[in-house]
């Protein structure tokens, strides 16, 4: 889904922004969206309450919620129902907004692994190490 900006546009993939569902379905709630702005410009986005949101700037510069965020920089935003960025240094900017519903329990990693137990994260470690998830052409692993 693409919202028309006054200055820029942002598909949204995922999840809910500015009263437009993304095409995405995600069963964790999460969100995605992709924003680019002209210089100078400033857009708003509308969120549900609740949720956990980041920005990530691909290019440009970006201020939101009173702090600046480069290329390649992944800034928290402090929870809130509304989020204003504009792209800074009189260039244009792109970025991600990136959200989801708050995790409740504990995060295990371990190598390129993510699981809510250790248990879980060992079983992973070892069904990788037995090759049971496959190959990817191209990489080293």
């Amino acid at each position: 889904t693409t919202l028309r900006l006054k200055h820029g546009e942002t598909q949204v993939l995922a999840g809910l922004i500015n009263g437009q569902q993304g095409p995405m379905q995600l069963a964790s709630g999460a969100m995605f969206a992709y924003t680019r702005l002209q210089a100078k410009a400033s857009a708003r986005f509308d969120v549900p309450e609740g949720k956990e949101l980041a920005v990530y700037v691909v290019e440009g510069s970006v201020q939101v919620q009173g702090q600046r965020v480069d290329t390649g920089s992944l800034a928290l935003l402090a929870p809130g129902t509304s989020i204003s960025a504009t792209a800074a240094d009189g260039q244009p900017a792109q970025f991600a907004l990136i959200g989801g519903d708050p995790i409740q329990h504990e995060i295990y990693f371990g190598g390129p692994f993510v699981a809510n137990s250790r248990q879980a994260l060992l079983r992973m470690r070892d069904d990788f190490l037995a090759g049971k998830m496959g190959t990817l052409e191209g990489t080293p692993f």
